[in-house]
């Protein structure tokens, strides 16, 4: 076992207060997922996780040449995927785009056939709120804290084609749960929200449709470095 069930929650809130702590410092213009992989790799070593244990852009035979941005006790331990998609500086975003980006994580992922698996966004209120509405579009509710949602076959067959033509060559590996195990505030402009995957078949949580992610200041203090 990598990580008991409070390690991981504890490994995400602390990532999300050393991302508060680059905010504060005004570094938030130059954050990027490569930042938030490396703040995770530091906050596993707070947990005793020894950085020997941790593979960078692993190569994965079941991926097909493709790779996963950071995996621990390879090849069976926990594998990690990391996205920070954010707007556009013109102001016009290809969300559909980004859409199929994150729900290509969710497909390539339990390939791995990991102990644990998780998919780890870090999103702005705006694109937060795009995902509920579109998936509710789709008939797939996008996952909030404490909630699932099944994805199948079905749901893929009905993405935008921008969405679609982002999953690349991946195809569904049977039926995947996404479930949302922790979100926490970064900052008003930002939250991380921790998913985790399996294969295991489940019924799906239904979201309220009022539902947004919250965007006050976190409650926890930040980071002490």
């Amino acid at each position: 076992m990598v990580l008991t069930d409070e390690g991981w929650r504890q490994l995400w809130r602390a990532v999300a207060e050393r991302l508060a702590v680059e905010r504060a410092a005004g570094r938030g213009h130059l954050l990027t997922e490569d930042v938030v992989r490396y703040q995770t790799v530091l906050a596993f070593g707070d947990l005793g996780v020894a950085p020997g244990r941790l593979v960078a852009e692993y190569l994965s035979p079941h991926l097909r040449g493709g790779k996963i941005d950071l995996i621990v006790d390879a090849p069976s331990g926990a594998a990690i995927e990391f996205k920070f998609p954010r707007d556009s500086p013109t102001g016009t975003s290809a969300d559909t785009m980004t859409l199929g980006e994150l729900l290509k994580d969710v497909i390539r992922i339990p390939r791995l056939a990991a102990e644990a698996a998780w998919i780890v966004q870090v999103l702005n209120p705006r694109l937060a709120r795009y995902l509920r509405d579109a998936c509710t579009r789709l008939t797939l509710a996008w996952p909030f804290t404490g909630e699932q949602a099944i994805l199948t076959g079905e749901v893929l067959a009905g993405l935008p084609l921008t969405a679609a033509r982002a999953l690349g060559r991946y195809t569904l590996p049977g039926t995947v749960r996404l479930e949302c195990r922790a979100v926490h505030v970064v900052d008003d402009a930002l939250a991380l929200y921790a998913h985790h995957v399996t294969t295991e078949p489940a019924p799906m949580t239904p979201m309220p449709r009022d539902h947004v992610p919250p965007v006050v200041a976190p409650a926890v203090p930040p980071h002490r470095r």
